[in-house]
């Protein structure tokens, strides 16, 4: 994209100022105005309310814009809420916050102005991204769900939360997240500890949506299971074969079946036992040939799967690894 305006663009845009106030348009703000007449109290038509501000808050804000970038303590609530309602030291924090009261609906189903004063609420609010030196993220956010650290809620811990009703994260040639400790020189005999030193815990990444968690698989391992079972399976399989082979041959015998009963009297073939057998002789070959067949396509569905890199049904990503 072009870092400067182009001589259409701008002529446009003079045109467009020369009609009068935009309405918001081209990224000017929304004008206010009245209901029905002017003698009525005016209206913002977008929620434009006021944060309040604590006394170790510095908010950056503009009168007509519900945004807002607050240097302050944490909290996520009223000023008694989180650690810095508790007065803790070392929990500040910084709250980059767009459309606050956003979800919110009056009673009287008014839009919010600047006489409606709110404190940060992660669950009416837009969208945010918080940061803060000492917090409780899952109380703050309300998640319930996954591991809980009690150390958390008793102490606080450094924590980033993003919210929103779509986060995207792009990374052009890699994404990493990681969650345990890094390395590097200098650490003690048990590694990086949180900010506030304290031990950490046996690392953990959580992916939750509405359903109760379960383990991921490993695909390496995943694949060393599976060539067992394939093994287990093709060996069960070879075996059957083997039994179908020699039920086929005792059939054979057993049609074929003479003894003596008296020099040089010989009995012929029962006509009984020929027919049962003629009638099964075609299904023993049937199975013959099926478990043959189906032992050629679990070797090839084998290899496909879990052999043979990059494979339409190759069942490990060469995109995605977690550990």
């Amino acid at each position: 994209m072009s870092k400067v305006y182009t001589k259409k663009q701008i002529r446009k845009i003079e045109e467009q100022l020369e009609l009068g106030h935009l309405n918001g348009a081209m990224c000017t703000d929304i004008q206010i105005g009245t209901s029905k007449n002017d003698t009525e109290e005016s209206f913002q038509p977008e929620d434009n309310p006021t944060r309040f501000a604590a006394e170790a808050e510095k908010i950056f804000s503009r009168s007509k814009a519900n945004s807002f970038i607050v240097l302050g303590k944490d909290r996520m609530g009223d000023v008694f809420s989180g650690f810095g309602g508790r007065g803790t030291p070392n929990s500040n924090a910084i709250d980059i916050v767009v459309g606050m009261g956003s979800s919110f609906e009056p009673v009287d189903k008014r839009y919010l102005n600047k006489k409606d004063v709110v404190d940060p609420n992660p669950f009416t609010d837009a969208a945010r991204v918080y940061i803060s030196q000492r917090t409780d993220l899952d109380g703050h956010f309300g998640i319930t769900e996954g591991e809980i650290y009690p150390l958390d809620s008793q102490q606080g811990v450094s924590g980033i939360a993003m919210k929103a009703d779509s986060v995207l994260v792009l990374g052009r040639r890699n994404v990493k997240i990681k969650a345990g400790q890094s390395h590097g020189d200098g650490f003690s005999s048990g590694g990086e500890t949180d900010a506030h030193g304290t031990r950490l815990p046996d690392a953990r990444i959580e992916f939750i949506a509405d359903a109760p968690l379960e383990p991921m698989v490993r695909g390496e391992k995943l694949v060393v299971c599976l060539e067992g079972i394939y093994e287990q399976i093709n060996n069960n399989r070879g075996i059957m074969t083997q039994m179908i082979s020699q039920m086929l041959k005792l059939r054979t015998a057993l049609m074929l079946h003479t003894h003596p009963v008296g020099n040089p009297v010989v009995t012929f073939p029962s006509p009984e036992l020929i027919g049962a057998n003629v009638s099964e002789l075609p299904k023993d070959i049937q199975e013959i040939y099926n478990s043959i067949n189906e032992m050629i396509l679990g070797a090839i569905d084998e290899l496909n799967s879990i052999k043979i890199p990059n494979k339409d049904k190759y069942i490990l990503s060469k995109n995605v690894f977690t550990s």
